[in-house]
């Protein structure tokens, strides 16, 4: 979700922790959503926040998000729609892959860089309760950050054969140079 305090405002890219965080930001430190589904939403990207609180004639707070090696989100996206029931056409994780990234829903689809262009904090998902350590000392809240909705999985390679690995490369090329992942 959106979500802001008087300090900070968090980009939520799908699949990323943003449920933890979120409920963190409500919990200990009054968050809220200033952001309705018609303009954005929770999955809203930095340039529709700032759109809003533009409109609204408000200051984007220290901005910040989590990125995560895709390999493993593309993994993280099959549990969650495999929780859901969402899988009329997705049997197989193969399967969820080809289709999920030619045409499938846009949680996977957009690449994690374009939901931001100017973080003052960019999270790794890897390194979560270490870089949100940054947050809670701008709050001034040591209360840990609580798993929410978490997939319960094996390791994401376990996953993968060289063409999975392959198409999500070739798909998630930009994020991977970026952010500096590997398989």
């Amino acid at each position: 979700m959106t979500i802001t305090t008087n300090k900070v405002t968090f980009i939520h890219i799908p699949k990323n922790a943003g449920t933890s965080i979120s409920r963190w930001l409500k919990l200990h430190c009054a968050a809220s959503e200033p952001m309705h589904k018609q303009h954005g939403g929770k999955h809203a990207d930095q340039y529709r926040v700032k759109k809003y609180f533009d409109s609204k004639d408000q200051e984007m707070r220290f901005a910040f998000c989590v990125v995560r090696n895709p390999w493993d989100r593309m993994v993280s996206g099959y549990h969650y729609y495999k929780r859901r029931g969402n899988f009329e056409e997705h049997d197989t994780f193969e399967q969820f892959v080809k289709k999920e990234l030619q045409h499938g829903w846009r949680m996977l689809t957009k690449p994690q860089h374009k939901y931001f262009y100017d973080m003052d904090l960019i999270m790794r998902f890897e390194n979560l309760n270490e870089d949100f350590k940054k947050i809670q000392q701008i709050h001034n809240c040591d209360k840990p950050l609580q798993k929410k909705n978490e997939s319960d999985h094996k390791s994401y390679r376990d996953y993968y054969n060289q063409e999975l690995i392959d198409i999500v490369a070739a798909k998630c090329k930009t994020d991977i140079e970026l952010f500096n992942y590997d398989f």
